[in-house]
């Protein structure tokens, strides 16, 4: 099943390894890829009980995305969002198609 795409995404970074000072490395994980925003204003619970805005969500079929990775979409604003949460909505034969992550705006 084919989403069909709406916007370009410039890159996905990934804190990653520590280095000598404790602080972590940000890595680039994905770069360039096409995928499906829809802007929706919610306010969602977190898992210790704290209220978040949500502004977007992001559906791909090609990023394995997780929790607090930074994207960057290619657009006229260079917007930038955090993963507040990820799940895969999984079909009636048991496989997992796409993607869908929910989005906090970096302000």
């Amino acid at each position: 099943m084919e989403i069909p795409k709406n916007v370009a995404v410039l890159k996905v970074e990934r804190a990653g390894a520590l280095d000598r000072y404790g602080q972590p490395l940000v890595e680039t994980t994905y770069a360039r890829k096409w995928a499906r925003l829809e802007r929706r204003h919610r306010m969602v619970r977190g898992l210790n009980g704290d209220t978040v805005d949500i502004d977007a969500e992001i559906w791909t079929d090609d990023m394995e995305l997780r929790s607090r990775d930074l994207i960057t979409l290619d657009n006229k604003d260079n917007d930038a969002y955090t993963v507040f949460d990820d799940e895969e909505p999984v079909e009636v034969d048991g496989t997992f198609p796409f993607q869908r992550a929910r989005l906090v705006k970096k302000r």
